[in-house]
């Protein structure tokens, strides 16, 4: 595997993925867990995208891309993973403790609360170019699940809008639907 890794990349949609390598003359890109193909289409640019025309539970995944030049493979492309949200599992509600308002320097906690048994749950801030934050869920006595995103110290770079997704540790990439926006205020 002598050969430059191509790249994969999410083009305007999520169902559709993109390889490009320097000479093309065959691709495959698929999920770890599946084992059939999707469909390919090939460009004049030496692109090959990739279309998942019905975007389902099982399309969730990990997804590389290599090609074959005469007869050897490029190394494979950095991992894309795509999250798929379930409209089967329920949403789960985000909360702020003591408060959504803070001041700079102090500590909150965002607490992501669901009826469903999810094992983990992950909070994400829109707008910003930050990795999701990711917590296994602990019980809650009122019989839900929790998960307790402790903020310590807050900074400015907190304020804005969060949600949160319920999913469960055997299947990653399956989120619940997100949690209604939940507003931060830091001043």
């Amino acid at each position: 595997m002598g050969t430059n890794a191509p790249s994969l990349g999410a083009f305007c949609s999520v169902s559709t993925r993109g390889c490009e390598p320097t000479r093309v003359q065959r691709s495959t890109c698929a999920p770890r867990t599946r084992a059939e193909s999707p469909e390919i289409t090939r460009t004049p640019s030496h692109k090959a995208k990739f279309s998942v025309t019905y975007l389902a539970e099982q399309q969730a995944g990990i997804y590389r891309c290599l090609y074959l030049i005469s007869s050897d493979w490029s190394e494979p492309s950095d991992p894309l993973e795509l999250v798929v949200v379930s409209g089967s599992y329920s949403k789960p509600s985000l909360s702020a403790l003591p408060s959504p308002v803070v001041t700079p320097g102090g500590t909150m906690t965002l607490q992501c609360a669901s009826g469903q048994r999810f094992d983990r749950m992950v909070l994400t801030q829109q707008g910003e170019d930050t990795s999701p934050w990711t917590l296994d869920t602990q019980p809650h006595p009122s019989g839900q699940v929790q998960a307790l995103f402790r903020v310590d110290p807050v900074t400015p770079n907190h304020r804005g809008m969060f949600r949160c997704h319920g999913y469960y540790s055997d299947r990653p990439q399956v989120w619940s639907p997100p949690s209604e926006s939940l507003e931060l205020l830091v001043s």
